[in-house]
């Protein structure tokens, strides 16, 4: 079903005329560029979305389309369809916000969102939910992982293509997703790593647009949202993030549980975490949000079910 995902917020986002105002008071602007680098290495790619300052320049950022044409073309490749239809779709549309220069925050800055994204997916991919959460007054870093479970994504040190790894018919889910998951757990220490010094520093106009965003972050209130399969990493994480864990809290979106392990259940979530699922979810994998909060030493806050909500819902 998490495959699924992809197909339904291409077609529900391409078929519209136009796009859905978020419902938040803010402008919004958007950058796409790699973290700054931690521990010598590149960062992950992100799609980062954020209050913008209309008034202000335009940041200095690499000029890009809505969708990538590198994106386009392996979602048509995967699904067998025809890569020439959905370039007429997808294909050179324009980004939905400018790269605006930051809106300053009142205060010590703007809480940021860390969203990772769900098998299939990519950081363009949740564009319309990421644009939601930022209009409320947020800064949203939307991942790219490099585990193989992306529909599109680039080795950040050789610049490679990754491809999609499908999961052999002979091997449980489970079994088969371990090293992505461990993959991803790393790959959130360090992006989350690179997040807070980013949001500790200056608004430098020498320094590459993500980071200029990310100054104006606050470090200190950071929120881990995660969607699917995205959903099995953040419990990952969390629950071997050790103390003191850089999160405020989390928002766990229909979580897929057949990857995780029973030790992942069984563990103590770190921070207040809150379950949000469409309705088929609420009825195929309850059993697994009942038992993250019998571990969750109180630290559940709620769970709602959207009724008439498919798994589509967030990326469409």
């Amino acid at each position: 079903p998490a495959v699924r995902t992809s197909m339904g917020a291409v077609y529900s986002h391409a078929c519209r005329r136009r796009h859905p105002q978020p419902a938040g008071p803010h402008r919004l602007g958007c950058v796409r560029g790699r973290l700054p680098p931690v521990e010598g290495g590149p960062g992950l790619f992100a799609q980062v979305h954020y209050p913008a300052d209309d008034a202000a320049p335009h940041l200095s950022a690499d000029k890009c389309d809505w969708f990538r044409r590198e994106a386009i073309a392996s979602i048509a490749t995967n699904y067998g369809l025809s890569p020439a239809l959905f370039r007429a779709l997808l294909g050179g549309r324009p980004p939905l916000d400018p790269p605006s220069a930051p809106m300053r925050p009142e205060g010590p800055g703007w809480p940021v969102i860390v969203f990772s994204h769900g098998i299939w997916g990519c950081c363009e991919m949740y564009t319309q939910f990421c644009r939601e959460l930022a209009s409320l007054g947020a800064i949203v870093v939307a991942l790219e992982h490099e585990d193989g479970s992306a529909i599109i994504a680039n080795d950040a040190a050789t610049g490679e293509p990754i491809p999609y790894e499908r999961p052999p018919a002979d091997v449980g889910t489970a079994k088969f997703r371990q090293p992505f998951l461990e993959r991803r757990s790393a790959e959130m220490r360090s992006a989350t790593a690179a997040i807070v010094a980013a949001a500790d520093g200056r608004d430098d106009a020498e320094v590459p647009a993500v980071s200029r965003v990310l100054a104006t972050g606050d470090a200190g209130r950071l929120l881990l949202v995660g969607h699917s399969f995205g959903s099995s990493s953040v419990v990952r994480y969390l629950g071997s993030s050790g103390a003191p864990c850089p999160y405020r809290g989390a928002i766990v979106l229909d979580l897929w549980p057949e990857a995780l392990l029973e030790r992942d259940f069984q563990q103590e979530l770190p921070v207040p975490f809150a379950f949000v699922m469409c309705e088929d979810w609420s009825r195929w994998y309850p059993g697994c949000c009942r038992k993250l909060i019998a571990s969750g030493a109180g630290r559940h806050r709620g769970a709602v079910a959207i009724r008439g909500a498919k798994h589509q819902w967030i990326p469409g």
